[in-house]
């Protein structure tokens, strides 16, 4: 109880009040609009997801013997059920205010760029080397050598907290995390740095 009251989960200290049994019928009478049942629960197909996207895909023209394309994607989605749950039941952080529960999705990648490239080796019949056809041409001729590249944004990162502040810690998985951290003091904690190189100063193994 002391440390709910510490951290301000209120929905937990109230949890721990209803299922306490020399508190349980007082708790319920003080919290809840029907004192006979502590949990109910509704199972709906309430979830949505909002995808929106724009994509480019420029037609450059190559010279000779070279296929190319490259394609460009924004998008943006949006959500009130991320969709991992194994359980495949995704509960509100508050049945009173379902909006808490929207967001974007752990799937979700706003920039994407896809690219493709063929070349025909200047090897074979009509080509700029071994142009003679026979059996160097059966050997070497005809081959192309391709590239694809992917590039894409990384999926967005969540601060959880978890902790029951509008509904019992076992219905609290997606509550975000409130800090008094300012943006760059945050920026500062999350970031990809390169450890320094290791070096070997034991002793070689027999």
């Amino acid at each position: 109880m002391r440390s709910a009251i510490q951290q301000g989960e209120v929905a937990r200290l109230a949890d721990t009040y209803v299922t306490t049994a020399s508190t349980a019928a007082q708790a319920r009478a003080a919290f809840m609009d029907n004192p006979g049942i502590y949990a109910s629960q509704a199972i709906l197909n309430g979830g949505y997801s909002n995808y929106n996207a724009f994509p480019v895909r420029p037609a450059p023209e190559l010279p000779g013997r070279v296929a190319g394309q490259v394609n460009y994607t924004w998008a943006n989605t949006w959500t009130n059920s991320v969709g991992t749950a194994q359980n495949r039941v995704e509960p509100f952080i508050d049945a009173k205010r379902p909006e808490l529960n929207e967001g974007g999705p752990s799937s979700t990648s706003t920039h994407v760029i896809n690219g493709s490239l063929i070349l025909d080796l200047p090897f074979g019949e009509g080509r700029r080397w071994m142009n003679s056809g026979g059996v160097s041409n059966a050997i070497f001729g005809g081959w192309q050598t391709s590239a694809i590249v992917h590039w894409q944004k990384g999926v967005p990162l969540s601060l959880l907290s978890a902790r029951g502040t509008f509904n019992r810690v076992g219905r609290s998985g997606s509550m975000t995390a409130l800090t008094s951290l300012s943006q760059e003091q945050l920026n500062a904690l999350f970031k990809v740095t390169k450890a320094p190189t290791a070096t070997s100063t034991g002793s070689t193994p027999p």
